[in-house]
């Protein structure tokens, strides 16, 4: 009786982990870092492995006759039973993870091409900033004449992926850095924005833009 009642817990659990995949919802990239994605996947792998050890099997060979079958069985798990059809689903969310991971290295490449990695996790600060306004979406800041702007946003950019790529777990020096938001160019050539559509987002870009104002009003030069 233990045996089976280990067995039952054993598939309740399996069918826990499998929860959202079994609903249908799609992997977002930046739900979770890299490596989290990458984690996620193999536990549902490993899940999938241990649901069909409970799922039927086929045979794939018919006996002949005469019955002098010499040959070693073929079987399958058998393609309509419950824990054949959740392993499957579980295989194709491990997947999604799997593509997850891969974007956001891939984001990550793109956006740091010319900055090493030795530098990628050095949050960035705002240099010789001027001003830093709020905008409907987010904040605009505004640095002295003749500052490499360019420079400092693909600095920005880059650590913004890198923070992405690892689950935003590594930058909380950073206070403007939160999942949702765009780093963009300003049309004013001095400055660079930092937006976001989501009206919670620019909220808190609103909040912790102030913070790191009066952080660097009475920062010691």
């Amino acid at each position: 009786m233990r045996g089976g009642w280990q067995r039952r817990w054993a598939v309740a659990w399996l069918v826990a982990v499998g929860a959202c995949a079994s609903r249908g919802q799609s992997v977002k990239p930046d739900e979770m870092g890299a490596g989290q994605h990458r984690q996620e996947a193999q536990q549902e792998r490993q899940a999938a492995a241990k649901l069909e050890e409970h799922a039927p099997r086929v045979d794939l060979e018919p006996p002949v006759e005469p019955p002098m079958h010499t040959s070693t069985p073929k079987y399958a798990y058998d393609p309509a039973d419950w824990h054949t059809q959740q392993a499957e689903r579980l295989r194709a969310h491990a997947r999604q993870h799997e593509r997850a991971a891969k974007s956001l290295e891939r984001f990550e490449k793109a956006e740091c091409r010319d900055i090493p990695p030795s530098v990628r996790a050095a949050c960035p600060l705002f240099g010789p900033l001027t001003k830093l306004e709020d905008l409907p979406n987010g904040v605009r800041a505004t640095f002295a004449p003749g500052t490499r702007v360019d420079l400092i946003t693909a600095h920005m950019r880059c650590h913004f992926a890198y923070a992405q790529s690892r689950g935003f777990d590594e930058v909380l020096a950073c206070p403007l850095y939160l999942r949702g938001i765009e780093i963009i160019r300003a049309s004013d050539p001095d400055a660079v924005d930092i937006v976001s559509t989501d009206p919670r987002v620019a909220s808190a870009i609103h909040e912790r833009s102030r913070e790191e104002a009066s952080f660097l009003r009475h920062r010691t030069p």
